[in-house]
């Protein structure tokens, strides 16, 4: 039987299923962030997700940026101009920037993982070193996937 000693220890290690503490993690999405993400993954081409991007990204947080700049990045551009791929990948970009204080190893690592992997450099000259000072910050909070994907970027 768990004692309140046990279940304060399970809290400050994030809950009983581990992890970084819950302080660690950000603030919980919203019901607004859940939504853009499912309609974010529930894009099936990247003409859609271009689009989802232009008219909703003002109202994306840092899981809905990485999110949407990893599927981007691996759906190709299927029949996408390029111009309306590049400016999808700025908008995300600058967005990152905005919000890197708000990224988890989970997006830091998403992120970097994906750009190595389908050989991208950003546009934005500071989105690479927000990265990485952001991978020092999150580092003790990493599972060792986050670890794994961040090495291998």
């Amino acid at each position: 039987m768990a004692t309140d000693r046990d279940r304060g220890r399970d809290r400050d290690r994030g809950g009983s299923r581990g992890g970084p503490p819950s302080h660690a993690r950000g603030p919980p999405p919203s019901r607004a962030h859940i939504e853009l993400n499912k309609q974010i993954m529930r894009c099936s081409t990247a003409g859609q997700l271009c689009e989802l991007i232009a008219t909703q990204v003002h109202s994306f947080n840092h899981v809905n940026v990485a999110t949407a700049f990893r599927k981007l990045l691996q759906s190709g551009r299927g029949g996408v101009s390029r111009g309306a791929m590049e400016g999808a990948l700025e908008q995300l970009e600058a967005c990152a920037v905005e919000m890197m204080p708000a990224f988890g190893p989970q997006q830091v690592a998403n992120m970097l993982h994906v750009m190595a992997k389908q050989r991208y450099r950003p546009s934005n000259g500071d989105l690479l070193p927000a990265l990485d000072a952001r991978v020092g910050e999150v580092a003790g909070q990493c599972t060792p996937q986050n670890v794994a994907n961040i090495w291998w970027a």
